[in-house]
């Protein structure tokens, strides 16, 4: 009877050894999941943010191309048909530097 009882405490010794095993492993790929879980959202944020600068940066280039645009849209319109922006601009200077 001691020798069943010795084997049956064996077999479970095992047993609950590879549980044991067993549920360590599980519980190290479940903090692996969670670690890949948070660093995929911290790439989103980051690509978030990134995505927002630039397009913030897009529209500050934008707007700045609109307004060269529109102003030597405007220097050509003051000026008439016949002159240049670069035209315009060496006048302008010329007007002040003579103070006008």
């Amino acid at each position: 009877m001691a020798l069943v009882s010795l084997a049956l405490a064996i077999i479970s010794f095992i047993a609950a050894y590879g549980c044991f095993h067993f549920c360590m492993r599980m519980a190290r790929s479940e903090r692996d999941y969670r670690s890949l879980l948070l660093a995929m959202q911290e790439l989103d944020d980051n690509h978030e943010a990134l995505a927002a600068s630039h397009k913030r940066l897009r529209s500050r280039v934008g707007m700045r191309e609109l307004r060269e645009k529109r102003k030597d849209e405007r220097t050509v319109s003051e000026n008439g048909a016949d002159g240049s922006v670069d035209d315009w601009k060496r006048r302008k200077r010329l007007e002040l530097f003579h103070g006008k």
